[in-house]
C-alpha cells in the first residue's frame, strides 16, 4: 500500500474528490485501501469457515497470526510477518476500532453470509484471557508504551486483574516501565497519564525502574532500538574476541 507525504494545508474536499485519504501531512490512495479491504472480505475471512463452520468465534491474535503467515509467505518481513516467524504473540484491544473489524462487519453481512452462511465474531475475552496467562509466567515483567490509550490500559490494567502472589512472590505490577508519548497529564487521558500515576492502581510496582520520553515516537524510538543493538553487537564483539583469544592461547599451548 503507499503513502506518500503531502501536507496538512490540502483542500481535503478536493482530496475527497480525487480519493485520497489524509493522515495529517501523509496521503494514501483510497483505491489501493479498498483492494486491501475487499481481499480481506472475500478472500481471507473465509478461510476460517471453508470448512462449513457457521460460527466462528475467533481471538484478534489468532486472526493475525493466520495474517502474518499469509504476509510471511509471500516474503514481507514486517511486523506481524515478523511475529509469525519468531511465535511472538499479537494482542489487539480495540480490534473492532479498525479497518480489519470494519472489514469483518461488512464481511458477515456480505460474503460470508450469502456464500457461506457463517459469521465470525470477535472474542475479546479470550483474547484478555490469553493476555493474563501470558502474564503470570512472570515475576518480574516490563512494558514499553509508544503513545498510549486503549492498548496502554489494556496491558497495564492486567496488574489489576492478576492474583495478588504466586509461589509466595508478589506477581502485581510491571518492575521496568517505559513509555514514549506526546500528550500529558494535566488533560486527564489515559496517554498523558504518568508512570508515577500508575503506582497508584498497582498496575506498577512501588520502587519500579520507569521513565516517560516525552517526543516523538517516530524519532525517540529508532534511537533507544538503535542503541539497544549497538549494545547487544557490541557484546557480542566483545565475546568473539574472548573466545578468539582463548582458542589462540589453547593453540600454543598445544603447540610447546
Amino acid at each position: 500500500k503507499s503513502h506518500w507525504i503531502g501536507t496538512e494545508y490540502a483542500d481535503d474536499v478536493e482530496l475527497a474528490k480525487k480519493r485520497i485519504f489524509r493522515i495529517y501531512d501523509v496521503f494514501l490512495g483510497y483505491d489501493e485501501w479498498y483492494d486491501f479491504d475487499e481481499w480481506l472480505e472475500t478472500v481471507f475471512y473465509p478461510r476460517f469457515v471453508e470448512d462449513g463452520k457457521k460460527d466462528v468465534r475467533l481471538t484478534p491474535g489468532e486472526i493475525f497470526r493466520e495474517l502474518g503467515k499469509e504476509l510471511y509467505n509471500r516474503g514481507d518481513r514486517g511486523i506481524l510477518a515478523t511475529a509469525y516467524k519468531k511465535k511472538i504473540d499479537i494482542y489487539c484491544p480495540a480490534f473492532m476500532d479498525s479497518g480489519y473489524g470494519i472489514v469483518l462487519n461488512v464481511a458477515n453481512r456480505l460474503t460470508l453470509k450469502e456464500k457461506y452462511n457463517a459469521y465470525i465474531s470477535v472474542d475479546q475475552t479470550r483474547e484478555y484471557d490469553n493476555l493474563l496467562k501470558d502474564m503470570m509466567k512472570y515475576e518480574n515483567r516490563s512494558v514499553i508504551v509508544v503513545g498510549g490509550g486503549t492498548p496502554k490500559n489494556f496491558t497495564f490494567q492486567t496488574s489489576m486483574s492478576l492474583p495478588t502472589t504466586k509461589d509466595g512472590q508478589d506477581i502485581c505490577g510491571f518492575k521496568y516501565a517505559v513509555q514514549i508519548t506526546t500528550d500529558s497529564p494535566q488533560w486527564g487521558g489515559l496517554s498523558g497519564a504518568t508512570l508515577d500515576e500508575a503506582v497508584s492502581w498497582g498496575k506498577i510496582k512501588d520502587g519500579s525502574q520507569r521513565t516517560i520520553v516525552y517526543s516523538d515516537a517516530t524519532l525517540a524510538l529508532p534511537l533507544i532500538v538503535t542503541y539497544v543493538l549497538a549494545k547487544k553487537n557490541k557484546k557480542d564483539e566483545k565475546e568473539k574476541v574472548s573466545t578468539r583469544e582463548g582458542k589462540r592461547i589453547k593453540l600454543v599451548v598445544h603447540a610447546r
